[in-house]
């Protein structure tokens, strides 16, 4: 008598790679952590900038050691690798600031393990100066974490 294992077994299935959206965790198991699709890391980081959730976006998103910040323009922080060094630039830039004016946060364009998105900030400096900055930001997701943000200005 020949037996289907899969009938037999259905939680035996871990993980089912799928091309065109990415990691996704099969059912059956209590342990087992659906990975998110770049579209979802997407609609979450939209939801989040919006919303100036900053470290929820650090520690939900951004894989914890590898994301890399690429912001080739920038004299002070044009590469960083890690959560806690993208913290501690924030954390200078804040203290430069004396009056955050407004946060415009455009819906991702998704491609394959990439998604952009369009984000303006404008502020005022510490010593009077009035900043808009205009930008847009390339995101690359890797097993449902964002291990790349590189920023165009």
């Amino acid at each position: 008598m020949e037996t289907n294992a899969f009938a037999a077994a259905p939680t035996t299935l871990i993980q089912l790679f799928n091309h065109s959206t990415g990691f996704l965790a099969a059912t059956g198991s209590p342990n087992l952590t659906m990975l998110m699709t770049t579209q979802q890391v997407a609609d979450r980081l939209v939801e989040l900038l919006r919303q100036g959730q900053f470290d929820t976006i650090y520690t939900e998103l951004f894989h914890p050691t590898d994301i890399v910040h690429d912001e080739p323009q920038s004299e002070h922080f044009p590469h960083l690798v890690g959560v806690a060094a993208i913290r501690e630039k924030d954390q200078a830039m804040q203290s430069n600031i004396a009056q955050f004016n407004g946060l415009t946060v455009g819906d991702a364009i998704v491609a394959g393990n990439h998604l952009a998105l369009p984000y303006r900030a404008q502020f005022t400096l510490n010593d009077g100066t009035e900043v808009d900055l205009n930008e847009l930001i390339v995101y690359r997701v890797r097993d449902g974490k964002i291990v790349l943000e590189k920023f165009f200005y």
